[in-house]
């Protein structure tokens, strides 16, 4: 299978999600929430892990409802990073103890794998600290900070078929005509040519007289 090499650089992953207009739908897609709005932020955590300036900070307002959503998505390439990024979001943790009230966010570290991180092969993982008593199913904390593990080859759970289509998109590149994973493409395609404000006019320029969109799509084809 063709493998789409744009989405899964940590860096154009971090500079599409930087767009509500694409960041909103994706986690929409992956948590299942319906969200009013996004709005990104700097943060600068206590820390020099690889990870704390390579993720997207932000918070997510669930739409009809009270509840603010301090999400954090990282892009998880290598099986090799599951140590750092445990250590990672163990730290991230134990900072919230500190840093957030119950009263006004709740924090969501969400890892996009392309690979499975438990070998479980299932859809999505939900890590937290929970409370385990004899003859009881475990109980999630009201700690208000948990992880989602997303296994982009997941095979087990019960997800939408967007969510299917946006994990076959991040693990083959393949995306139907019409989906949000179509329109996902062709953004990260179009930042990984590194388009800015002094060279885009010159790259669309190039890109019309070609007839092709970075993606491979017919221009003005993908929306």
């Amino acid at each position: 299978m063709a493998r789409n090499e744009s989405i899964l650089k940590r860096e154009v992953f971090h500079d599409v999600m930087m767009d509500p207009e694409y960041c909103l739908p994706f986690l929409e897609i992956v948590t299942g929430f319906w969200f009013q709005k996004v709005e990104h932020k700097e943060v600068h955590h206590d820390t020099d892990m690889l990870f704390s300036d390579q993720s997207v900070v932000l918070d997510a307002y669930v739409q009809d409802d009270d509840i603010v959503y301090d999400v954090e998505l990282i892009l998880m390439e290598e099986r090799e990073e599951m140590k750092g990024i445990l250590d990672y979001t163990s730290l991230l943790e134990k900072q919230n103890l500190f840093t957030l009230t119950e009263r006004e966010k709740k924090r969501l570290v969400i890892v996009i794998c392309t690979f499975d991180p438990f070998g479980a092969d299932r859809y999505i993982y939900h890590c937290g600290t929970y409370l385990h008593a004899p003859s009881s199913e475990p109980v999630l904390t009201k700690d208000g900070f948990w992880n989602v593990f997303v296994n982009a080859r997941g095979r087990i759970g019960d997800v939408s078929d967007e969510y299917k289509e946006l994990m076959h998109f991040l693990v083959d590149g393949t995306a139907a005509e019409g989906t949000f994973a179509q329109k996902l493409k062709c953004k990260a395609a179009e930042a990984d040519l590194g388009y800015g404000k002094k060279d885009a006019a010159r790259s669309r320029n190039r890109i019309h007289q070609s007839g092709m969109d970075p993606c491979g799509c017919e221009v003005n084809s993908c929306g």
